[in-house]
């Protein structure tokens, strides 16, 4: 794929595995991180794309709607929620565990800001993570790469138990930090794969969006390095060798939403980065670096997605003490 490099990962060593593994609770209105590895076990730079933050019950927002390319596993320890995974609104409760799909836009909202609430997350690319095979057997590891899940297995299924012990395996190898703790934890993965694959967990073609990784990160890559400039429909078709109307199909099915609706949301949440950071002089000029050359344009479609004016936010940020200026 153009533009698109993976990282290879030799399976003898595996101290730069790609992995994110997070567990935090929220207890007496305080969110704490109980066990934060980025260190060792880091991401893809480009795993985490743009968040899609939006109004929907904001202030009782664990985890903003957003999405990434990676896949993520969640594991409710404590409390209920509700998880929003493309539009789709599932209660969840304590032993849960949540599977995101790659490019799947999704969030956590607790029910009550009063509530206590705990989660295990895992994050990883499975497309650097699986290594590749140089044997005539490609079918393995690739289809680990490739293979998307349903989003939901409740506790109360007979196998969850197998999940959970998987998740919580992990989540103690990476604490306890042994020698070889990467690739057991590499392993716990696999046996939560084969758990998945065992139970017929994977999605029914007929009920699932399409799984297009090459597509998608084609898509967000071009989109990213030109957000401050206008960017047509014909233009990243093109770009993505389709028709228009191709294009337009494809993208629906894969986003959820038009291409035009996916560029605002990705500008208002550029736009709020440059505002979190203090780096900029005027709300106009914010609003013409990511692509919006009417500023009542922009602080419209701001308010759209985030439930507040550009001017507004600004405000609440200071409030909040989270803007220099």
């Amino acid at each position: 794929m153009s533009g698109y490099k993976h990282r290879s990962i030799n399976i003898d060593d595996f101290s730069d595995m790609p992995m994110c593994i997070l567990k935090d609770s929220y207890e007496n209105n305080i969110r704490a991180s109980l066990i934060s590895v980025n260190n060792v076990i880091r991401p893809n730079k480009k795993l985490l794309l743009g968040s899609l933050d939006r109004a929907m019950n904001a202030g009782k927002a664990f985890s903003p709607y957003h999405f990434h390319e990676g896949v993520e596993i969640l594991r409710i320890s404590k409390g209920e929620a509700n998880i929003v995974i493309n539009d789709r609104t599932f209660k969840v409760t304590e032993g849960d565990i949540i599977i995101v799909n790659p490019f799947e836009a999704h969030g956590i909202y607790l029910s009550d800001i009063g509530a206590e609430f705990e989660r295990t997350c895992l994050v990883f690319q499975p497309i650097d993570l699986f290594p590749a095979e140089k044997s005539g057997n490609l079918d393995f590891f690739d289809m680990l790469k490739n293979i998307c899940f349903e989003n939901i297995v409740s506790h109360s299924l007979s196998f969850s138990h197998e999940l959970r012990a998987c998740v919580d395996s992990m989540v103690a190898l990476a604490e306890r930090r042994e020698r070889g703790w990467q690739v057991a934890v590499f392993g716990h993965l696999v046996m939560f794969y084969s758990v998945m694959i065992r139970e017929d967990m994977r999605r029914v073609a007929d009920n699932t969006v399409p799984y297009r990784l090459e597509f998608m990160t084609k898509v967000s890559e071009f989109t990213e390095r030109n957000l401050g400039r206008s960017i047509t429909t014909e233009e990243i078709a093109e770009h993505c060798l389709y028709s228009v109307e191709h294009f337009c199909r494809l993208f629906r099915q894969c986003f959820n939403r038009s291409f035009k609706d996916y560029l605002n949301i990705c500008r208002v949440q550029k736009a709020k980065d440059i505002m979190d950071s203090g780096d900029y002089i005027s709300i106009r000029e914010v609003g013409m670096s990511v692509g919006f050359n009417n500023a009542n344009h922009f602080s419209n479609t701001f308010k759209k997605h985030m439930g507040v004016s550009p001017s507004g936010y600004i405000k609440n940020q200071k409030n909040m003490g989270k803007c220099d200026i």
